[in-house]
């Protein structure tokens, strides 16, 4: 099930178990999985390739991401401590990722900041915007028309 698609004409979504990237020709590419993973799915792509979603870990979403080369991420990690059941729910085409999960046992949002290193775009890191100070999160991208948040409008998470 193909459930987001970009400019390119790639797709992502799940089949059975496994997170998928289809390509333009519908050439199906399985992605890889967190350590552990029963189940996952791609939620989002952007025009570079990079996708978000989650992957199912002992029964618990964790928030995940794949790069346009096929390197997954864990998400939770750099969330950091009080964040569990987290699934990413979009990627912008800067790279930004929103998505949502409990902290501290509260339904909450999230935001992760891509700070490529100078001269790269596929090297970098991404931090939580919720411990940068407004001013300096603002900085690191130039303002998006779509929302002040990035470019992201909402925000949904998990498996259901």
């Amino acid at each position: 099930m193909a459930v987001a698609i970009n400019a390119s004409g790639h797709s992502v979504g799940s089949s059975g178990n496994d997170a998928v990237e289809w390509s333009k020709d519908g050439t199906a590419t399985v992605l890889a999985d967190l350590p552990g993973t029963e189940s996952a799915a791609a939620v989002a792509i952007n025009k570079e390739g990079a996708s978000v979603g989650y992957c199912l870990v002992g029964g618990t979403a964790v928030a995940t991401h794949w790069s346009a080369a096929g390197v997954v991420k864990n998400l939770q990690t750099i969330l950091g401590a009080g964040w569990t059941d987290t699934g990413a729910a979009g990627i912008n085409n800067a790279g930004d990722i929103c998505g949502s999960g409990m902290h501290n046992g509260v339904e909450s949002a999230f935001e992760l900041l891509w700070v490529p290193k100078a001269g790269s775009t596929d090297n970098g890191s991404y931090v939580n915007a919720a411990s940068q100070s407004i001013l300096a999160a603002s900085a690191i991208h130039a303002p998006v028309t779509e929302s002040s948040s990035h470019g992201f409008a909402s925000v949904g998470h998990g498996p259901g």
